[in-house]
């Protein structure tokens, strides 16, 4: 026991001193976004050489240095991670589109479709008289109903589409903001790194940034000398501290504002331009050929007819598709073309139009098929749907977990951490103690 015994035990006590910090430090940050755990690397001191000086000689023990911190981080999970992500984020946005629609087209189930099934029956109703002014009165205010909740459900859809474009362009606007951060992340990581600096606290940010964008669109990332460049398909998002910005082109297709190519696209903005594109215009399509498929019969047939005045009955409805369908402005009870002959009490033509639910129009189908069909497409599609988002959601958390298991703060285990340590220090400072009591008996005692 020497004056190499204090040395030794105080860079025990120093080491388990920053260990205990460091156990402190993580408990402190055990709720905090994107925190990664961090552990401390303890080595034994470098011997240094005999008293004799002879490098072959017996080896002087000098105790335990800090080698430094480790954030406990798996390059592979994290990959694994985003990659989940995108897809997920990708399935996420097509359940709510989905479940949007259902909502905002909801009376196609509830509205559109009931309304469509009572302007049958109220020309069946008044088939079974035709001559009262009420039951025509009737049939007049069934087809507003009709044109109403086609109209409704045209404008629903045309404000989601708006909603939704929007969306996509906040999405683009967010994409550039993270890549802008990272890239001056990677600067002062950088500058940290070369000062021989800690820079945990930007890898983190880093992190948390990298896993926000990869669930707006799919990325790819390599990391050099500390610096993460960050690559869309081939294209680089992130260079070094430098980023490249993304707009939208035509038709709102996102592009490379540098080269104006379009951007290889996933995550939510995947979904987003797939409903712009496809999945709203479809839905608007087969609005549109359910107004025009209704307009078109419905008019034939009451123009084939007669109203109680003797004339031929005109144009029921008017307009030409869901966004401007009407019950012709000018028509009245009595010009409702209920008959064939010009007799008060002939009904012909209003049976005919009450069965025109069910006419087969040569390559398009029956206007009741077409609205059953798209209410059916649209609740198929919801519940698909969140399936999906469910699905992915799942695994994301699994490969989430396994993440957290890695680079989560454990707090039982940081308490098991904390009696270690602190008992690792009493030890090293009783050494040091120990150690001084036998200096001063030499010294004092001895009298050396």
């Amino acid at each position: 026991m020497s004056w190499v015994s204090l040395q030794i035990g105080l860079t025990g006590t120093n080491a388990a001193r920053r260990a205990m910090e460091l156990v402190s430090e993580n408990v402190a940050n055990v709720n905090t976004e994107g925190y990664t755990r961090r552990r401390i690397d303890l080595a034994a001191a470098a011997s240094s050489g005999s008293m004799n000086g002879q490098m072959n000689g017996p080896q002087t023990p000098t105790g335990v240095q800090v080698l430094g911190v480790t954030r406990m981080r798996d390059a592979v999970l994290d990959n694994a991670y985003r990659a989940q992500a995108a897809a997920a984020g990708s399935a996420e946005m097509r359940a709510e589109i989905a479940a949007r629609a259902e909502e905002i087209l909801g009376p196609l189930d509830g509205g559109a479709q009931v309304a469509l099934g009572e302007f049958w029956t109220a020309w069946e109703k008044l088939a079974s008289n035709p001559s009262d002014l009420a039951s025509r009165a009737g049939v007049i205010s069934a087809g507003e109903r009709v044109a109403t909740s086609l109209r409704g459900a045209a404008e629903q859809l045309s404000s989601m589409q708006k909603l939704i474009t929007d969306r996509g362009s906040a999405v683009v606007r967010q994409i550039n903001t993270y890549a802008s951060q990272i890239a001056q992340l990677n600067g002062q990581i950088g500058d940290a790194t070369f000062r021989g600096a800690a820079a945990n606290e930007l890898l983190d940010q880093r992190d948390v940034l990298l896993d926000k964008l990869s669930k707006l669109i799919t990325v790819s990332t390599r990391t050099d000398q500390g610096m993460t460049s960050v690559f869309v398909g081939s294209f680089p998002l992130v260079t070094g501290m430098s980023s490249n910005e993304m707009e939208e082109g035509t038709g709102g297709t996102p592009v490379w504002s540098a080269t104006g190519t379009p951007v290889e696209l996933g995550g939510e903005l995947a979904a987003i331009r797939e409903a712009v594109n496809l999945t709203l215009p479809g839905i608007e399509t087969s609005l549109d050929e359910i107004a025009s498929v209704l307009i078109s019969v419905v008019n034939t047939q009451h123009q084939a007819g007669t109203n109680l005045d003797g004339a031929s009955g005109g144009a029921f409805f008017s307009g030409t598709t869901a966004a401007d369908i009407r019950v012709t402005s000018s028509l009245t009870p009595r010009g409702v073309a209920a008959g064939t002959t010009g007799s008060p009490s002939d009904n012909r033509n209003a049976l005919a139009i009450a069965a025109l639910g069910s006419y087969q129009v040569p390559g398009v189908g029956a206007v009741d098929d077409l609205m059953a069909n798209l209410a059916g497409q649209l609740g198929e599609s919801a519940a698909s749907t969140e399936q999906m988002a469910r699905v992915f959601s799942s695994s994301l958390s699994s490969v989430d977990d396994q993440r957290q298991s890695q680079m989560g703060v454990n707090l039982d285990e940081e308490f098991g951490d904390l009696i270690r340590y602190q008992r690792a220090y009493e030890a090293s400072a009783r050494v040091m103690q120990i150690a001084d009591e036998m200096l001063d008996k030499l010294i004092n005692g001895t009298g050396v």
